[in-house]
């Protein structure tokens, strides 16, 4: 039920989940609804965390689907009593999204944007995808606001990138997605300004 790599990962996250991300992803995916993608799902740390009475239908992306997400995909859809046309699976890197312009109500990405070779692109395609009045909820880590942790950052982010499947430590996600047409709005940060969670609507 559950690859080597991917149990590690869970099991290396468990303390920044302890801290904050779960209380965020909570408060974050709360309002996701109607037609709902999620890019980048990784392991599924998200699916506990839908309110999937208020979802028509859910479809987890990532660039590369491993056993663990569809077992988990597979437990969360008896738990609710979901019919399985409404919770799916896709491989698919988040730059080349397979599915028509304007297909979704809500799409959601949390830890992704730092490691996605093509950031811009894959930015672009979230909102090709987006219905207008949708919208990216998002939690991202980006560069740190300060100068001293911001400079160490970019010292490390070299060989961070080797040991962590091409992680970035310096991204400027929320000036990326104004670049592309989805204003960010946070709901907040935390870690010192290094992770940041929020929504970025795509106009009406």
């Amino acid at each position: 039920m559950c690859d080597f790599s991917s149990c590690l990962f869970d099991v290396a996250m468990k303390p920044l989940e302890a801290l904050r991300l779960t209380e965020r992803r909570r408060q974050l995916l709360s309002s996701a609804s109607g037609r709902v993608l999620e890019v980048g799902a990784g392991t599924g740390a998200n699916l506990p965390y839908f309110r999937y009475e208020h979802i028509a239908d859910l479809t987890l992306t990532d660039a590369e689907v491993r056993a663990r997400l569809q077992h988990r995909v597979r437990w969360t859809a008896e738990a609710a009593g979901l019919h399985p046309a409404r919770l799916s699976v896709c491989e698919a890197p988040a730059e080349q999204l397979p599915f028509e312009d304007a297909s979704f109500d809500c799409v959601v990405a949390t830890l992704v944007f730092c490691t996605v070779a093509d950031q811009q692109a894959g930015l672009t395609e979230v909102r090709r995808v987006l219905k207008p009045g949708g919208a990216l909820l998002f939690m991202e880590h980006v560069r740190p606001p300060r100068a001293v942790p911001a400079k160490l950052f970019a010292v490390l982010n070299p060989a961070w990138r080797l040991v962590s499947g091409g992680c970035n430590l310096t991204r400027e996600t929320l000036a990326a997605l104004r670049q592309v047409g989805l204003p960010p709005r946070l709901y907040g940060t935390f870690g010192g300004g290094i992770f940041t969670y929020g929504i970025a609507p795509k106009a009406a």
